[in-house]
C-alpha cells in the first residue's frame, strides 16, 4: 500500500509509480488549506440575494407538512409527501418543500433533460428536512436537489443519497446519516453508473457505523464516470471522507475541506478493476483519526490506477500523519 505525503512547505514532485499519482508539492498549499477553513462555517450557506433571485423563479409544484396528497400541489393545496412532490414533477419544472420533516424514502425514476432539469429544493426562505433513503435511480437524469437537509436514516440501513443516473447535481445540502452507514454512494454494477454527478457546496458528516467497519463513507464513488466533487466540508465521518473504488473514471475533487475522516481520500481497486485518471487538487485534506490522509490500495491480481493526480493540496495531521 502507499501512501501520498504533501507537505505545504516544501517545493518539491515527487513521482508515486505503484499508485500511479503524481504529487506535486509547493509553498502554495498552506495558502489553499487556509482559504479552504472557511468552508467548514457554512459551505450550504448561499446568498440572500441569490437565493430570492432563483425563488422568483417560482415553485411549480408544493408540498408541506401539514399538505394532501389529494391535492393540487399549489402554494395554496400542497401535497403531503416529497414522493408524491417528485413523481409530479414534468422537465424545466421546480418542486419545493415547505419547512418540517418528510419521513420517508424517495425513489426518482424519471428526470429531466438537458437544458429542462427538474429541482428539488427547500420552499424559498425556508429548510425542509428529509429523513429517509434518496434515491436516484436510473432514468433520472438532469435532477437537481438542493438547499434540503438530507437525513439517509432508513429501516434497510442502505446508502443515501444513491444515485444511479446521470447529470444529477447536489448543492448546497446537509447531509448525513447520524453514524449509521454510507452516506453519498455513486454507481453500483447491479443498479447502474452514476455519470457526470455534480456534488457541490453541501456539508457531508457524522456518516458511517461507530465503532469504523472500513466500509461507511461520506462519499463512496463506486461506479462513475466524470464526477465533480467540488468545495464541500466533508468531516466526521467513521471511515474514509472519499472513496474512490473500484471504478471511479475521471472524477474531480476540487477545493473541498476533508477534516477528521477516518481516512481522507482512498484510490483504490478490485477484481482486475482500478480507479483511474482521477485528479485531486487545492483541497484541505486534515487530521484523519484511524488511517493517512491520502492512500492507495490495488490488491495483488489488480493494476494500479492510472493518471491518478493529487497535487496542490494541504495535507496535514492526524493518526498516521509523520510531521513532515
Amino acid at each position: 500500500m502507499i501512501v501520498l505525503k504533501n507537505d505545504p512547505l516544501t517545493a518539491d514532485s515527487r513521482i508515486v509509480a505503484r499508485i500511479g499519482v503524481r504529487t506535486i508539492l509547493s509553498k502554495t498549499m498552506l495558502a489553499i488549506g487556509l482559504a479552504a477553513v472557511t468552508l467548514l462555517a457554512a459551505p450550504f450557506v448561499e446568498s440572500a440575494q441569490t437565493f430570492q433571485s432563483r425563488a422568483a423563479e417560482g415553485c411549480s409544484r408544493v408540498a408541506s407538512p401539514s399538505g394532501s396528497d389529494g391535492s393540487a400541489g399549489t402554494s395554496g393545496a400542497p401535497f403531503r409527501t416529497a414522493r408524491r412532490l417528485t413523481a409530479a414533477l414534468r422537465p424545466g419544472e421546480t418542486g419545493c418543500l415547505r419547512a418540517g420533516t418528510y419521513d420517508e424514502d424517495v425513489k426518482i425514476s424519471r428526470g429531466g433533460r438537458a437544458g429542462a432539469e427538474i429541482t428539488i429544493r427547500s420552499y424559498p426562505g425556508e429548510r425542509a428536512l428529509l429523513l429517509g433513503r434518496l434515491w436516484l435511480a436510473r432514468g433520472a437524469d438532469h435532477v437537481t436537489i438542493a438547499h434540503l437537509n438530507l437525513d439517509g436514516r432508513n429501516r434497510s440501513g442502505l446508502p443515501s443519497p444513491t444515485v444511479n443516473a446521470s447529470d444529477v447535481t447536489f448543492r448546497s445540502n446537509d447531509v448525513t446519516n447520524r453514524h449509521t452507514g454510507i452516506c453519498f454512494i455513486l454507481g453500483s454494477e447491479k443498479r447502474g453508473t452514476a455519470t457526470r454527478t455534480l456534488i457541490e457546496g453541501n456539508r457531508i458528516h457524522d456518516c458511517g457505523r461507530r465503532p469504523s467497519t472500513n466500509h461507511d463513507h461520506g462519499i463512496y464513488v463506486e461506479k462513475a464516470r466524470n464526477a465533480r466533487i467540488v468545495g464541500n466540508a466533508i468531516f466526521g465521518n467513521t471511515d474514509r471522507g472519499i472513496q474512490l473504488y473500484p471504478d471511479a473514471q475521471g472524477t474531480r475533487i476540487v477545493g473541498n475541506v476533508i477534516d477528521g475522516n477516518g481516512q481522507g481520500i482512498l484510490f483504490a481497486g478490485d477484481g482486475g478493476i482500478a480507479s483511474n485518471d482521477n485528479l485531486v487538487e487545492g483541497n484541505l485534506i486534515t487530521n484523519s483519526r484511524i488511517r493517512h490522509n491520502v492512500e492507495s490500495y490495488y490488491p495483488r491480481g489488480t493494476p494500479a490506477g492510472r493518471g491518478n493526480v493529487v497535487r496542490r493540496n494541504c495535507v496535514r495531521g492526524g493518526a498516521r500523519d509523520d510531521g513532515d
